[in-house]
């Protein structure tokens, strides 16, 4: 009966904090884990190579495919290249006309944006992989990515495929919290305090919070199937900036919820949370003193601390 049911919602309330405990002490745990020292995984390069021999081997790889739309290299009197050749891409495709594809290229690399420059680029980093390998050697990294075997005319098929699935759950998600959201009805529990149109408005509110959470999520898991389809400076700039939006909005959503932030408060907020993402995306984005386009650094560190702060404050909500 009623004591029966009570006792059921002690020891719900009781599991909670418990269950909330461990997680947090995981995280914990996880955190003071030790770190791998410096370049130990960030460049596959082996101990004591030259590696800036096999860089210009690959530069001299694409001055070749660029002039003569073979990704070819001499190493050790050894021819190493790869793929067919490409005709129309010799003297860096000046004579193709715009618009105009090689016969080569097939129809998902068109669907997908390869030219010349790009597609010369990708067969040399393959052609120094396999110079590399001759070598026993480990894979290295060109231009910050690893050097996967195009699939389709996408660059990272792997990665690619994990970014619509993630997309996918907010897809799938999605229409429910809208209908809470923007629907004229609410169902909520059967007690007095929730029949209420303030408690509707209130919860309503909830839900759109977490909607637009949601859409923000959904936005940056398609351009981050994009970017890993094909990396450009746009798609590049679209990824990197969606995920950082994610992290700020996630939470902001989890600062309102937990702190359970009144309606005339959250526009302030909002406008402080705008102003920070807004700073984060130029100083990241400005030329840094080495020479580089992008504060990686920054970037992950900045990200780290506001995921581990957002599940901080969903675990103690």
């Amino acid at each position: 009966g009623a004591s029966a049911q009570g006792a059921c919602a002690m020891a719900r309330r009781r599991a909670v904090p418990r269950v909330g405990a461990r997680v947090l002490a995981c995280l914990v745990v996880i955190a003071c884990l030790p770190r791998p020292a410096t370049g130990a995984t960030a460049k596959a390069t082996d101990k004591n190579e030259d590696f800036k021999y096999y860089s210009r081997v690959f530069l001299r790889c694409v001055d070749n495919c660029l002039v003569e739309g073979c990704a070819h290299v001499t190493h050790r009197d050894v021819n190493f290249t790869t793929g067919e050749c490409v005709p129309l891409c010799a003297l860096d495709g000046s004579t193709l006309k715009p618009g105009q594809y090689p016969p080569e290229f097939t129809l998902p690399m068109r669907l997908t944006g390869w030219d010349c420059g790009a597609d010369c680029k990708y067969r040399c980093t393959r052609t120094v992989v396999r110079v590399r390998a001759h070598e026993g050697l480990n894979t290295a990294k060109y231009y910050g990515k690893w050097s996967f075997q195009r699939v389709l005319g996408v660059q990272e098929f792997v990665s690619m495929t994990a970014s619509l699935a993630n997309a996918g759950v907010h897809v799938w998600f999605l229409p429910e919290l809208g209908r809470v959201a923007f629907g004229k009805t609410l169902e909520m529990e059967n007690s007095p305090s929730n029949k209420n149109e303030t408690s509707s408005a209130v919860n309503r509110g909830w839900a759109f919070l977490w909607f637009a959470n949601g859409v923000t999520q959904l936005h940056g898991w398609i351009w981050s199937a994009v970017f890993h389809t094909r990396d450009t400076p746009l798609t590049h700039v679209m990824d990197y900036g969606s995920a950082n939006l994610i992290f700020f909005v996630w939470l902001f959503a989890a600062v309102c919820r937990t702190f359970a932030i009144e309606k005339k408060k959250i526009l302030p907020l909002f406008l402080l949370f705008a102003a920070a993402t807004v700073a984060h995306l130029k100083h990241v984005n400005r030329r840094q003193e080495d020479g580089t386009k992008y504060h990686f650094k920054f970037n992950m560190r900045a990200m780290i601390a506001m995921a581990t702060t957002t599940w901080g404050l969903l675990l103690w909500w």
